[in-house]
């Protein structure tokens, strides 16, 4: 699964004090957080899944929450087609 460039984190976001590829030892036992391949696996089913009820025959309005350049919607919309397609 690829990131949005416009989601990722330049160098100086990603490793403030430490060394490129450090992660800094106050973030240290969130690392599996962070794994790609982890977070690409959908959670499993669980008894408190919610669903949204839509009216049949009907398509619900597009509109963004909030304001975003062209190129970070361009980059959130692949991003969400692509991950939709999952499931």
């Amino acid at each position: 699964m690829k990131i949005p460039d416009c989601l990722l984190l330049n160098e100086e976001e990603k490793n403030p004090k430490g060394k490129k590829g450090e992660i800094p030892i106050e973030l240290q036992d969130f690392k599996d957080i962070f794994n790609l391949i982890r977070i690409a696996i959908l959670p499993h089913y669980q008894h408190f899944n919610y669903s949204i009820p839509l009216i049949e025959n009907t398509i619900p309005p597009y509109s963004s929450l909030y304001a975003l350049s062209r190129i970070k919607l361009k980059a959130l919309q692949k991003f969400l087609e692509e991950n939709l397609t999952k499931g």
